[in-house]
């Protein structure tokens, strides 16, 4: 029977938490970056330049990357597979 008070509780509890959580949550993050957005955008296309800035990478040297382009354009077709260690903190 007790099982049953404390069963009952605990869903009253998450229904009056439910209740009074805020429905929605906004999370942002901005940098300013000191170049022409058009030098930026050509940067940051190619996914090889992603090993210079990219936060997994830093956390996880050992990944494995697989970047691979099935026509002969800069980003139709484009296709990248990783390969990551999940234990790393990121």
């Amino acid at each position: 029977m007790i099982f049953l008070y404390i069963l009952v509780g605990l869903i009253v509890l998450f229904i009056v938490l439910a209740l009074v959580a805020p429905k929605k949550y906004e999370v942002n993050n901005n940098i300013e970056i000191s170049c022409p957005t058009e030098e930026v955008f050509q940067y940051l296309k190619f996914l090889k330049n992603q090993d210079n800035w990219s936060p997994w990478k830093k956390k996880d040297p050992n990944m494995k990357q697989n970047i691979g382009v099935l026509r002969d354009t800069e980003a139709i077709g484009l296709h990248y597979n990783l390969k990551v260690n999940l234990l790393v903190k990121i």
